[in-house]
């Protein structure tokens, strides 16, 4: 079995594999092919499925792929798969970010995402990401983008590559400043309390558990989230005091307020 390879950005390395190959119910063999090279498979006489995987995206091989070839007791068949490649193209994709409590990252797509196959990378805030692809028209998009994050312009854009051409893609990110939830436990009476734990129960992890801080009995914590609607709870209170509210309280939290929630404690 050999490969014939032609057009720009060949591709060096193959895969021949004969068999009926499926992950589950069937066996093949398979072999590593260089381009311009052979491989020998020696099988008993009958038909066989031989196929060419494991090319680059920018080639592709003749039909029928697999292909079913008849062997003759003591005769060599010969197989030669056509592979064709075009010239492959860089996009240059870049999120320039500004605004406090910018995004840690957001994820760039080449390809009709999610719809068909495509191509997807993570990019960092302010970061730069390339994407090596065929020559051809592709839609890139930006995508896991912040609550308290805008892009500014078209997303996605269409790209028409070309070789030698150069693809530059920019998505300005604008931020805001997240939400800030203060969390105070006003005490009064005798004997009070020093301090408490006041708990985001909505920010919980199985294995860190839930979201809290140590909060003074005069003093005050602040937990910055995104929007959405959150539980607090003050925990840790002593058996003498006693707050005199509702706890847990369900806060529903916005962009750009920054609310005030207070649980008040009474002790003796």
């Amino acid at each position: 079995m050999t490969a014939a390879v032609t057009g720009p950005n060949p591709d060096d390395t193959f895969l021949v594999t004969e068999g009926d190959c499926d992950y589950y119910y069937y066996y093949c063999d398979s072999k590593e092919l260089l381009a311009g090279a052979s491989v020998d498979f020696s099988l008993a006489p009958g038909s066989h499925l031989i196929g060419l995987t494991g090319y680059a995206q920018n080639c592709s091989v003749d039909v029928p792929n697999p292909r079913t070839v008849t062997v003759m007791a003591g005769e060599r068949t010969d197989i030669t798969f056509a592979v064709t490649c075009i010239a492959m193209t860089t996009i240059r994709v870049s999120v320039p970010v500004t605004g406090p409590d910018a995004d840690a990252g957001f994820l760039v797509g080449v390809g009709d995402c999610p719809r068909s196959p495509c191509t997807q990378q993570w990019v960092e805030s302010g970061g730069v990401t390339l994407f090596e692809v065929p020559a051809g028209t592709y839609a890139v998009q930006l995508t896991d983008v912040a609550s308290n994050c805008t892009l500014s312009g078209t997303n996605p854009v269409l790209v028409a590559t070309s070789p030698g051409s150069a693809n530059e893609v920019t998505f300005p990110v604008t931020c805001i400043a997240l939400p800030v939830v203060r969390v105070t436990a006003p005490t009064t009476g005798t004997n009070r309390d020093a301090s408490y734990i006041a708990v985001n129960e909505t920010a919980c992890d199985y294995y860190y558990g839930c979201w809290q801080q140590v909060l003074p009995a005069a003093g005050a914590v602040q937990f910055k989230v995104t929007p959405g609607d959150y539980a607090f709870r003050l925990i840790d209170i002593a058996g003498n005091c006693t707050v005199t509210g509702p706890n847990p309280v369900t806060v529903h939290v916005v962009l750009g307020v920054n609310p005030e929630l207070a649980f008040p404690v009474t002790c003796q």
